[in-house]
């Protein structure tokens, strides 16, 4: 059974919840890396908070990376 009170199927269900997004491209980064950006506008759109779209394509991964100071 699915408890709504604590689970959230929509997109800004995931941040909220503590879980970090990372947006990640299939491509050689240098020829379409600024499709990242345009990912994490539609994202935005579809509902993902502003700061969790700006963060999913450069903080969250370079956390997960160890890249952060």
């Amino acid at each position: 059974m699915l408890i709504t009170d604590t689970f959230s199927p929509r997109e800004y269900g995931l941040p909220t919840a503590g879980v970090g997004v990372i947006m990640k491209s299939d491509t050689p980064a240098a020829v379409v890396s600024h499709w990242l950006l345009h990912d994490a506008q539609q994202a935005y759109y579809y509902g993902l908070p502003v700061n969790a779209a700006i963060t999913s394509v450069m903080t969250t991964a370079a956390n997960l990376l160890g890249l952060d100071y």
